[in-house]
């Protein structure tokens, strides 16, 4: 069923778009200043708040979704696809050796550190050329990906088709984004993450306070899922699917493979613009920046 917002939600809508834009424009003088301020934020912010934009910039609409889905299916052990390393144990690498290898190199991209890795022979500049295509095929991915879970989300409460509620949501984001570079980025997604928690802490106490014993929430998912250990949390080889998801059961499995390529990826990781922004090599080793190296945190 398709319940469209009402005239205090566009107006919180309009206020939250309006303050974005606001932010934006107000850091264009900062971000101006050279193009090491625009892509690094002049190597000045500090790591508690690139820490924080490093976490939001993990949250995203579509993403929250897909768990939120396995959450659904699986009860508990849904979160275990999420504990997978992706957001944690690769840390591990960032903030001990590979942030700090990439601060050091003096470079602003991913694609620079390619030439100061193998230097500035036909090697570097392929692997330079090879870590641009991989960046651009790897941007389109995840347009891709949000545009269907924005769209998606928003056309349910918004009278207009996915694909144009997608566009609006992504036209602004790359508005502030071009106007204030990396220092826009950053202070937008502190912004936003302070929503994010405020909407965290409202939806657990509500949810808690909806459910009142463990009894009833047992029954309530076995009524829903046909799901009879969705309360469990103990993981399994095997774990109950849905009808059409039964691919899906083996869920240990997916979940070392996962864990295998995540340690693997983070011990050669490390490109993300915080580290190569990051005042001091101190200051890396407390950066809990996440998997995803992209600017744009739209999809929240």
């Amino acid at each position: 069923m398709t319940g469209y917002f009402g005239l205090t939600d566009y107006v919180l809508m309009g206020l939250y778009i309006t303050a974005l834009m606001a932010l934006g424009f107000y850091l264009e003088r900062k971000a101006s200043g050279s193009l090491e301020d625009y892509i690094l934020g002049g190597r000045k912010i500090p790591w508690w708040l690139m820490g924080i934009s490093g976490l939001g910039n993990c949250f995203d609409l579509s993403g929250s979704a897909l768990i939120i889905s396995f959450l659904y299916l699986l009860g508990p052990r849904g979160l275990f696809i999420e504990f997978r390393g992706g957001v944690v144990l690769i840390l591990v690498f960032l903030m001990l050796w590979t942030g700090k290898w990439h601060r050091r190199s003096g470079c602003m991209t991913g694609a620079e550190w390619n030439i100061f890795r193998f230097g500035d022979n036909w090697g570097g500049r392929g692997a330079e050329l090879l870590s641009v295509i991989a960046a651009i095929f790897g941007t389109v991915a995840m347009l891709a990906y949000l545009i269907v879970g924005v769209g998606t989300f928003l056309s349910t409460f918004m009278p207009f088709p996915p694909m144009v509620c997608a566009l609006i949501l992504v036209t602004f984001a790359t508005i502030y984004i071009m106007v204030s570079g990396f220092y826009g980025v950053v202070y937008t997604d502190l912004f936003q993450a302070v929503i994010v928690v405020i909407m965290v802490v409202y939806v657990a106490v509500t949810a808690f306070l909806k459910v009142p014993d463990h009894a009833s929430l047992s029954a309530l998912a076995m009524q829903i899922t046909a799901n009879p250990d969705w309360v469990s949390g103990a993981p399994r080889w095997q774990t109950h699917m849905p009808p059409g998801y039964e691919m899906y059961q083996y869920l240990m499995m997916f979940m070392v493979i996962y864990l295998i390529r995540n340690v693997i990826g983070g011990m050669g990781t490390g490109a993300d613009p915080r580290y190569f922004g990051a005042r001091n090599d101190r200051e890396c080793g407390l950066l809990p920046v996440g998997g995803r190296f992209c600017w744009p945190s739209a999809g929240r």
